[in-house]
């Protein structure tokens, strides 16, 4: 008896065989630009920006000289003779001008006389920075002499802020130590800033003018040496 083979082939003719895939051939050529070429706007705003400008409006201007006039010689001893605020200063009650620019003058300082407020400041009066914002040469130096006056006042233990007021005839004789408002009790320096305050309130920033008291102090020496008035243009 025969033996029938195990596998037997399907019937037809055998599959074709398909070819071998190609092999990868480089292109002709240098390799293209990973990025294209940038063009002339493109690079306008890829580029840094150009460097900050100050203006008008950012922060006070460089200090700069400032053409003053000395009122020393104008100054009458009877002006000295009397209280801050009695009578009270004109320029509390008269009207501002009716437009005043903004930032129209650079900061300048009044010095004192001395290294004590009781010498009161220089009557420096500079008529271009301050006449367009209705600041008169009398209101200006009313102010530098009350600053003067008050600060002599604190010396004898009086206060132009107290609510008795010294007896004027005291005064004038020169009477010291009348402390009538013991417990208000400020120093000189206390005294005239209280008064740069008021006359800032009252008449200075409605004309868009600003004063600070500041101290002058001497760095090697390491002691103060003298004070002075910022004034700024608000």
């Amino acid at each position: 008896m025969e033996a029938k083979p195990l596998f037997s082939p399907p019937p037809g003719s055998p599959p074709a065989t398909e070819p071998p895939s190609p092999q990868f051939q480089p292109p002709q050529g240098s390799p293209p630009s990973s990025l294209p070429p940038t063009t002339t706007a493109e690079a306008a705003d890829t580029e840094l920006p150009p460097p900050y400008t100050r203006k008008t409006s950012d922060p006070l201007p460089a200090w700069s000289s400032v053409e003053f006039t000395d009122l020393t010689d104008s100054e009458n001893p009877s002006d000295l003779v009397r209280l801050p605020f009695d009578p009270p200063p004109a320029c509390f009650s008269t009207p501002t001008p009716p437009r005043i620019r903004s930032r129209s003058f650079e900061p300048f300082q009044i010095p004192s006389r001395g290294q004590s407020l009781a010498g009161g400041f220089r009557l420096l009066y500079p008529h271009g920075q301050l006449s367009p914002h209705g600041i008169s040469s009398e209101d200006w130096i009313r102010f530098l002499q009350d600053l003067g006056i008050a600060a002599r006042l604190s010396s004898q233990g009086l206060s132009v802020r107290g609510n008795v007021q010294p007896q004027r005839a005291g005064f004038i004789r020169g009477r010291m130590g009348t402390a009538y408002d013991a417990s208000f009790g400020k120093t000189p320096v206390e005294e005239v800033q209280d008064l740069v305050d008021v006359w800032n309130e009252s008449a200075w920033e409605r004309r868009k003018v600003r004063v600070t008291l500041r101290t002058r102090n001497d760095v090697q020496a390491r002691r103060r040496e003298a004070y002075d008035l910022l004034v700024e243009a608000l």
